[in-house]
C-alpha cells in the first residue's frame, strides 16, 4: 500500500475497495476494522500462550478503526540497474548444457 496520508496511514475503505476484497464489501467497513483487530488480538494472545516475546507486526490499526498502516515504512524503491543482471557471452564460446 503506498496510497497514503503523509503519516503513512491508508484509509481502510481504500483498502476495501481492492478487487480481493470484494467478497467482504457487503458486510462494510465496520466488519472489516473487527476482523483485522480480532486478528491481531489473537496473534498476540497466542504469543502469550507460547512465550514468545510481542512480534513485530506488519500491521497497524488507528484507534478508530478507519485507517492502517504499515508498522514500518516500505524502503525506497531500487532502481532498474541495482536490480538487474547483465550477462556477457564471448563471440566463440558456446553454451555449455
Amino acid at each position: 500500500m503506498t496510497i497514503c496520508n503523509s503519516a503513512g496511514w491508508v484509509p481502510l475503505d481504500t483498502v476495501r475497495s481492492f478487487k480481493r476484497m470484494q467478497e467482504f464489501q457487503p458486510f462494510g467497513l465496520d466488519f472489516i476494522t473487527l476482523a483485522l483487530r480480532r486478528a491481531l488480538d489473537a496473534e498476540k494472545e497466542e504469543n502469550r500462550k507460547d512465550g514468545e516475546a510481542e512480534p513485530e507486526r506488519l500491521l497497524v490499526l488507528s484507534k478508530d478503526g478507519k485507517f492502517a498502516r504499515r508498522r514500518l515504512p516500505l524502503a525506497k524503491p531500487v532502481g532498474a540497474f541495482e536490480r538487474s543482471v547483465y550477462v556477457v557471452r564471448a563471440r566463440n564460446e558456446a553454451w555449455q548444457h
